[in-house]
């Protein structure tokens, strides 16, 4: 690039910048009617031009800018809002599932002519080999050992320890548990042990084979053990087989509580009447 080149590119930007000046400057001096300001003006009006779209412009990328400003703070309360709407809508849902758990637990407590105490569960055993949970009643409450517990479904266990304010209840199922029981329809009697590998299901021992035992039969408390109130509701009978010789069946029952999702129970301080 030559050097006269050179000059004349960086001549052209300084008139223009000094016709810009200049006509700033001038203001009203210079009119179309000079030969002078037709000059300036045909050479800087483009430039003032694009300048101001330049100008406008960047007004209008600021102005998106702070609206797509707001409009982000609106977008964070707005899912703020949500998250604290889903936390309450999650928690009147949960007070309403409670709500109707208590008036169903308290609807089968009416119909028990028996001192009963009310408990929430507070933890459930970790040991795979004890099926045991805690309650938040103890010693304060009147709770002692080989009290029943019943939800309202039917039988859960007793009380086998007992602190100033809180218990532990030993499931059916674990296999340290034993029930006497009555097979309601025939009223034959037999023993109900825990399995320790179901949470929902007992062996049914010494249950005669001269009895006609079905499957759906409902098992309840004999109240011979001297531990459980006679016909509390224990569950039904689930399996049946018939060996073919000797003198028991091998049977299994079906508790009629769940006690995967136990949260509250009830403790029975006093005798209960049955069949």
């Amino acid at each position: 690039m030559g050097r006269k080149r050179l000059i004349g590119i960086l001549i052209v930007p300084v008139l223009i910048g000094t016709g810009i000046l200049l006509s700033r400057l001038l203001g009203n001096t210079i009119t179309p009617r000079s030969v002078f300001g037709r000059g300036v003006m045909q050479v800087t009006a483009p430039l003032q031009y694009a300048l101001s779209e330049v100008t406008r412009g960047i007004g209008s990328i600021w102005n998106r800018y702070y609206m797509l400003l707001g409009v982000r703070d609106q977008r964070d309360k707005l899912l703020s809002d949500n998250r604290k709407l889903l936390l309450e809508n999650q928690r009147l849902r949960n007070e309403v599932r409670k709500k109707a758990r208590l008036e169903k637990l308290l609807g089968f407590a009416r119909t028990i002519p028996a001192d009963y105490l009310g408990a929430e569960v507070i933890s459930v055993s970790s040991d795979p080999l004890a099926r045991t949970l805690r309650i938040d009643r103890g010693r304060e409450d009147g709770v002692r050992n080989y009290q029943a517990v019943m939800s309202a479904d039917g039988l859960v266990g007793r009380i086998i320890s007992v602190s100033e304010n809180f218990s532990d209840v030993l499931l059916l199922t674990d296999v340290s548990s034993s029930v006497s029981i009555i097979v309601a329809p025939v009223r034959a009697k037999a023993l109900l042990t825990g399995s320790g590998d179901d949470e929902e299901a007992c062996i049914v021992d010494y249950l005669r084979r001269n009895h006609r035992i079905n499957v759906g039969d409902e098992v309840i408390t004999s109240g011979l053990d001297g531990v459980f109130p006679k016909g509390l509701p224990v569950g039904k009978i689930s399996r049946i087989r018939d060996p073919g010789q000797g003198l028991f069946y091998e049977a299994r029952v079906d508790l009629a509580a769940d006690l995967t999702s136990l949260e509250e129970v009830l403790i029975l301080r006093g005798e209960v009447g049955g069949p």
